[in-house]
């Protein structure tokens, strides 16, 4: 029985042809399928079949019982399938599709293969900030992700749909090529790509300028612009830095001279000291109240005070002698 079952496994590539016709299914991504063994739902005498994946067998249904395939443990079997001997795909994923069959007593069943759809989440090309001038020709470039079936690419600037003329077109990579722009095509361009998974966006941001504006006289004069700038602010700082270094050199040769002139200034200082006693506080001395003379007598080692009134000086001196003294 096994040299039977590999010898029609051999030769069953080649009679799909004369069977049936493939019916073609389409799952997506983490879903489910379920696919029917005719002879065991049609033949009496038929039990048990075997199934099938890309010629290679993968287990065994029966009238009552039905082969379960898991490809994502995550995902839980479908309990609402009835028990008739079918083959239940469990959570198919990007890969996991082929041609299947069941195989009952040399009769094969319909084949089936089985498609997944998916659509990457990625583009192959970033977004992009595009500068142009008014006249020239500009692409913004949009590499659709991978998906099945393979996506298709429609533009949309700031939220409207682009139809082709003579101004934009769609190339067959999908990119958008813009002709002799003018400033009213500035704006943010949107790439979408989909298929019935589902759909990716990929925005660009245009601007178009004036013809007038050309890139190298444009840097040149901000470059001239930035130079004049900085040595501004370099010969202000400069400038500072001088006046600071004046200052303190001028403070440093004043603090020199003072130090070596310090015994000159010390005579001069003396001189108009002794000049200014002489002249002007000669004359305010000369009025100021003198006391009398002491008259002393020699016999009895004391002498008399003069009666008052005292000059403050004397009254001074009177206060501040011992009592023992006077």
């Amino acid at each position: 029985m096994l040299l039977f079952v590999q010898f029609l496994i051999l030769i069953l590539p080649i009679s799909f042809a004369n069977h049936a016709t493939v019916r073609e299914l389409l799952a997506p991504e983490t879903s489910s399928v379920s696919l029917s063994c005719s002879p065991l739902l049609q033949e009496e005498n038929c039990t048990r079949a075997s199934w099938f994946r890309e010629g290679q067998i993968i287990g065994t249904s029966t009238s009552n019982s039905n082969l379960v395939l898991r490809f994502d443990m995550k995902i839980s079997i479908p309990d609402d399938q009835p028990q008739i001997g079918l083959l239940q795909l469990v959570g198919l994923r990007k890969g996991d599709g082929g041609r299947f069959w069941c195989l009952c007593n040399g009769t094969v069943g319909q084949v089936a293969r089985v498609r997944i759809v998916y659509l990457d989440e990625s583009f192959k090309n970033a977004a992009q900030l595009l500068q142009t001038t008014a006249g020239h020709s500009v692409i913004l470039k949009c590499r659709k992700p991978a998906g099945f079936p393979t996506p298709s690419v429609r533009w949309e600037k700031n939220g409207n749909l682009i139809l082709p003329d003579d101004r934009f077109s769609v190339t067959s990579l999908g990119d958008l090529m813009i002709t002799s722009a003018s400033i009213s095509d500035t704006g943010h361009y949107k790439c979408i790509a989909w298929n019935v998974a589902g759909e990716r966006n990929l925005v660009h941001l245009l601007t178009v300028l004036p013809a007038s504006w050309h890139p190298k006289l444009h840097s040149t004069s901000s470059a001239k612009q930035n130079f004049a700038n900085n040595h501004s602010m370099l010969q202000a700082i400069f400038s500072t830095l001088c006046y600071l270094l004046g200052c303190v050199l001028i403070i440093l040769l004043l603090v020199d001279i003072l130090w070596h002139a310090a015994p000159s200034l010390a005579g001069y200082s003396r001189c108009c000291f002794s000049w200014l006693n002489r002249t002007l506080l000669a004359g305010y001395h000369s009025r100021w109240p003198r006391p009398p003379t002491y008259e002393v007598c020699n016999d009895e080692f004391t002498f008399h005070l003069p009666p008052p009134p005292y000059s403050v000086v004397t009254g001074r001196l009177l206060r501040i002698r011992p009592a023992s003294v006077v």
